[in-house]
């Protein structure tokens, strides 16, 4: 009898290990958000962790700086926490070394692991080291807040949608380092260190303006698709309204760079939502912080559309997920 093998998306798994699971009371929040929350004595406690792989991740061929692997994979895991407007305090790194990796290698990651603890004030207290077939970095993240996160399960109707920052730059930086071209400075930062956007997710919440919110590392479309699953809506964005560089536009055809923003990932801005009043209030919270926020949508009861100029079509929302091949 032949052998069947299916092919599972990373998410579909998630789902099946979300099958069936209680929590205590403790628990605020489980599996299918940026981080799990535990509530104890009134203080909220953030917990993530996020992987790194070799060949997947990152590529030792094309990374000019071999430091910004380590800043990178701990701004991935913070970023999560910037998502739900908490404070990371603690980071626990497990490293998995391939036998080609050299101490050259080794220590320079480690340095850059050390120059993101430091950047973000945060406190490396432990981890593991292995040796691997491939080399891979695993960050784990404890982060507080001092009152509720916000979720992806609050976008309501008539919802305003914003992003921070401009997207698309890291996607077309690792395209550029990897057709061995140029890469502006700008957008090799982009790609090969991301900064989390704690200082912008921590005052977000405390306005308590914000209705639900996450942080863009899978693209656009497969983030928002996040937040309008977990809040059970739709939405509507406006293209022309997407915040990137004139750089890309001059390095790269429409349909490349419209690609990069929409579906990139790997940017780690914050994608929000909140009602119209607070309009104002969101244009204030730029100026103070000196971060561009740009508003791209709307939310909507169901569907997910697209508008540039006077048309609007319906779209399915995809971004990069990791598929897996079992036996069945």
């Amino acid at each position: 009898m032949t052998e069947m093998s299916s092919i599972y998306t990373e998410f579909e798994l998630i789902k099946e290990i979300r099958k069936k699971l209680s929590y205590s009371p403790y628990v605020i929040k489980g599996i299918g958000d940026d981080c799990a929350v535990v509530k104890n004595q009134g203080k909220y406690t953030l917990l993530t962790i996020d992987n790194m792989v070799e060949n997947i991740h990152f590529d030792m061929t094309i990374q000019k700086n071999i430091k910004n692997i380590g800043f990178k994979a701990v701004s991935r895991a913070i970023s999560d926490i910037a998502a739900m407007g908490g404070i990371p305090k603690y980071i626990l790194v497990s490293l998995a070394i391939s036998t080609n990796f050299n101490k050259t290698s080794f220590k320079a990651i480690s340095s850059g692991i050390k120059h993101a603890c430091k950047y973000y004030n945060t406190e490396l207290v432990g981890g593991d080291i292995t040796k691997s077939k491939a080399t891979a970095i695993t960050v784990a993240v404890i982060g507080v807040c001092d009152a509720k996160p916000v979720f992806r399960t609050g976008a309501l109707v008539s919802d305003n949608i914003y992003v921070s920052g401009d997207l698309g730059l890291a996607s077309a930086g690792l395209a550029l380092l990897k057709a061995k071209k140029d890469v502006p400075k700008k957008l090799l930062n982009a790609y090969e260190k991301p900064i989390a956007q704690i200082a912008l997710g921590n005052l977000l919440r405390k306005k308590a303006i914000v209705t639900s919110m996450i942080d863009i590392s899978d693209g656009l479309l497969g983030d928002l698709k996040h937040i309008l699953e977990e809040s059970n809506k739709g939405a509507l964005l406006d293209i022309t309204s997407l915040p990137t560089l004139k750089l890309l536009k001059t390095l790269f055809k429409k349909e490349e760079y419209i690609n990069f923003v929409l579906n990139g990932g790997d940017d780690y801005q914050l994608l929000f939502t909140t009602r119209e009043k607070h309009h104002n209030d969101i244009l204030k919270i730029s100026r103070e912080l000196k971060i561009p926020i740009t508003k791209i949508g709307k939310i909507v009861k169901a569907g997910f559309y697209i508008k540039e100029n006077n048309k609007t079509i319906k779209v399915a929302t995809e971004s990069y997920q990791h598929k897996f091949t079992f036996d069945s």
